[in-house]
């Protein structure tokens, strides 16, 4: 799972998260995307908490649909608590 940014949105916002991640890709910044880098027969909540920790930065798509997503509020959460950067648009 190595890489430098950890992607993270709602369910309604999978096609902007799969954009920036590709743009990012392109520019050479490896990124862990949900669900496309999820572990197959590991819980979703497990791998995403462990990107998150492995990663250098989390870009968490925020729109109104962001907490329709019951993991995207935890590990915004967990970002803060790990003292990772955080930035708003």
């Amino acid at each position: 799972m190595a890489h430098d940014v950890c992607i993270d949105q709602g369910p309604e916002d999978d096609e902007a998260a799969a954009r920036a991640c590709g743009l990012l890709e392109a520019a050479g910044v490896r990124c862990w995307l949900w669900p496309r880098d999820q572990v197959p027969g590991v819980h979703g909540a497990t791998t995403a908490l462990a990107a998150v920790r492995a990663g250098r930065l989390v870009l968490l798509i925020l729109s109104p649909h962001a907490d329709d997503g019951p993991g995207v509020p935890d590990r915004l959460q967990l970002g803060g608590q790990l003292s990772l950067p955080v930035g708003e648009t």
